[in-house]
């Protein structure tokens, strides 16, 4: 895995950003707590419960993201995550242009999370969330900076969760039966697109990477994110890793796809 070259103080200046932020939402007191020498967790120490579980809830599945990147060498600078229940202090720490339906924000490069839980539905969604968050800095190290979003969405997806919901099922289906999936290349706009368009596209990502998986396996997958490290060629890496081209692969997953999916129309009666 590449090494990063850190600066010590914008991390400092975060950090310090983060502090004075979140004291000035109440008589918070500031905790840290780190985890396998991977993890650093800020979070308001009244949160400590939820901050316990989160660890314990997501502890099987962040060694097997951990494992999916196998080149870690384990001597990177730990991820810094900051959880606040605040959206004033969420909106400060993340960039302009993150839209308002967002949960959390990875910046790769600084090695940084931001994590927002300020309703039920978003405590819900946390370990899932702060799994989602940490391939993007996996992947960053492992691949490139500039892999297509919808393979960076699509891993983020396949390894934050179990399986899709009935409900992101149905939507699938949906698309399908009115003809308004989103193309690969358009997904590239993701963060310009309304709350229901960028469902579907997590959907749509999700169910590609679950196609290249199902079909040819964790290891070509893997060969293929190597390959962008040089060459940003969509025809060139696809041929090299699965022995078809990109034309090829949509082909195909449109026809995964209608099969497995469009069916779910049906629930809608």
């Amino acid at each position: 895995m590449k090494k990063l070259l850190l600066n010590p103080v914008k991390i400092f200046k975060f950090a310090l950003l983060f502090c004075v932020l979140w004291q000035n939402n109440g008589l918070a007191r500031n905790s840290v707590k780190s985890v396998d020498g991977r993890l650093i967790f800020h979070y308001d120490l009244r949160h400590e419960p939820l901050i316990t579980r989160l660890i314990d809830q997501t502890k099987l599945q962040r060694a097997r993201l951990f494992s999916f990147f196998d080149e870690q060498s384990g001597d990177d600078e730990p991820v810094q995550i900051y959880i606040t229940r605040y959206k004033e202090t969420y909106q400060s720490l993340v960039q302009k242009g993150i839209p308002e339906w967002s949960q959390a924000v990875a910046f790769p490069s600084r090695r940084v999370i931001v994590i927002k839980v300020t309703t039920a539905e978003e405590i819900q969604r946390l370990p899932e969330v702060l799994l989602h968050e940490l391939v993007h800095v996996g992947l960053y190290d492992y691949a490139a900076g500039d892999l297509p979003v919808w393979i960076h969405e699509g891993l983020a997806q396949w390894l934050s969760k179990q399986r899709l919901s009935l409900q992101e099922k149905l939507r699938i289906g949906n698309a399908l039966a009115a003809n308004r999936l989103v193309s690969f290349k358009s997904m590239d706009s993701l963060l310009t697109f309304h709350k229901a368009k960028a469902e579907l596209v997590y959907d749509l990502a999700y169910t590609a990477m679950d196609f290249l998986m199902e079909r040819y396996g964790e290891e070509k997958v893997r060969f293929l994110l190597k390959r962008w490290r040089a060459n940003r060629d969509y025809d060139a890496n696809f041929y090299t890793a699965f022995g078809s081209d990109f034309i090829d692969f949509e082909v195909e997953w449109y026809a995964w796809l209608e099969k497995r999916y469009r069916w779910m129309i049906l629930l809608n009666f």
